[in-house]
């Protein structure tokens, strides 16, 4: 799976290297907030079971190369890091009892499953206004690179999968009053593998990607 994930690096690589010498190229880095939860279903002989979670947030950031194909259209390629993950509350007898004259509840305990990955994602960029204040859309693949993982419990997942093939879409405005300009982006990201291959469980990443941003042309 390794091979496999560097393969597609080099050849997104290859491409953008291939296509620079007939395209005006640009790049820039963006920073921001990533919104995401997972869809956690356990397959079992009666019946599928859907778990209930809850969104997390964290910090993510990228580096982008974008190829201009005329005023309105262009390729971008980022590169960067991105969490994802949900909450859960794990399941437990709620038993009330008298402590000191008082009704004491116990409760279930709150977990975070965060994984972390190493995300490339090629786009088709439009603009349907061209000018110096430009609204714009994006829309492609993403292939999200497992790094890290970690489910705060004594019990983590077995067999992920390293690699996650995935869709992105969104849009964002960007002010460009010369060389150096500033935008704000949303995307929403969603992942067409579960993100781990042991039945009964399957779990699917989604969320969103909230950045701001500076871009440089050359």
């Amino acid at each position: 799976m390794r091979l496999r994930s560097v393969f597609i690096s080099l050849s997104l690589l290859s491409a953008v290297l291939a296509m620079q010498a007939q395209s005006p190229m640009s790049v820039g880095v963006k920073a921001g907030i990533s919104i995401s939860n997972q869809k956690v279903v356990f397959t079992l002989p009666e019946g599928d079971y859907r778990m209930e979670t809850g969104s997390i947030a964290g910090p993510a950031a990228s580096f982008f190369v974008e190829l201009a194909r005329g005023e309105r259209w262009g390729i971008r390629l980022d590169a960067g890091y991105i969490p994802m993950g949900s909450s859960t509350t794990t399941e437990s007898i709620t038993v009330y009892h008298l402590e000191n004259n008082r009704i004491v509840e116990n409760k279930g305990d709150l977990t975070r499953s965060i994984f972390h990955y190493l995300s490339l994602s090629p786009a088709v960029k439009y603009r349907p206004l061209p000018g110096r204040l430009s609204p714009y859309l994006l829309a492609g693949p993403r292939f999200d690179v497992l790094l890290d993982y970690n489910n705060g419990t004594d019990y983590p997942l077995d067999d992920q999968n390293k690699l996650i093939p995935g869709v992105s879409a969104g849009g964002g405005v960007e002010f460009m009053p010369g060389r150096l300009g500033l935008f704000l982006e949303g995307l929403y990201l969603v992942g067409a593998l579960p993100v781990t291959r042991t039945d009964p469980i399957h779990i699917r990443n989604r969320g969103g990607f909230l950045t701001i941003g500076l871009h440089f042309r050359r």
